[in-house]
């Protein structure tokens, strides 16, 4: 039987509240990069971020992650129920929010990928869908 092929969403919603949080929780990392678990939920076309969980970098590289499959599987489970497993979030230090290289051949597909550049005076986050045809550029639309 051939895999379902997850659709596209239109844009990511993010509460305000949990982008400081998540972009705390990045720059905690440095100078590593830093990974979160994403959960929330589908709503209607638009993907609504309701929790993240930090996740530990095994490699501790300025420009590289890993994550444990035990640690994933732990957050995974510890996501509230009413905020599901979306993708994840990750860092690049000193760098741009766009997808290097290397993410473009190993993040996982048919989630959700946040990515944060860490200027020194700020944070710079962009959102991308993996799918059949790559990484696909959402909006994020901040909310309240």
């Amino acid at each position: 039987m051939a895999p379902v092929a997850v659709p596209a969403p239109r844009r990511v919603l993010l509460p305000a509240p949990l982008r400081a949080q998540l972009v705390a929780v990045l720059r905690a990392a440095l100078p590593a990069e830093g990974v979160a678990l994403l959960g929330g939920r589908r709503d209607g076309q638009d993907l609504r971020l309701g929790a993240l969980l930090p996740l530990p970098n095994v490699l501790a590289a300025a420009d590289a992650f890993a994550v444990d499959p035990v640690d994933f599987a732990r957050a995974q489970r510890d996501l509230p129920a009413a905020a599901p497993w979306l993708g994840f979030a990750h860092s690049h230090p000193g760098g741009t929010a766009c997808p290097s290289a290397a993410d473009a051949r190993s993040l996982w597909r048919g989630c959700l990928h946040v990515i944060a550049g860490l200027q020194q005076q700020r944070t710079l986050l962009a959102a991308w869908w993996h799918g059949a045809g790559g990484l696909l550029p959402l909006p994020i639309a901040e909310l309240p």
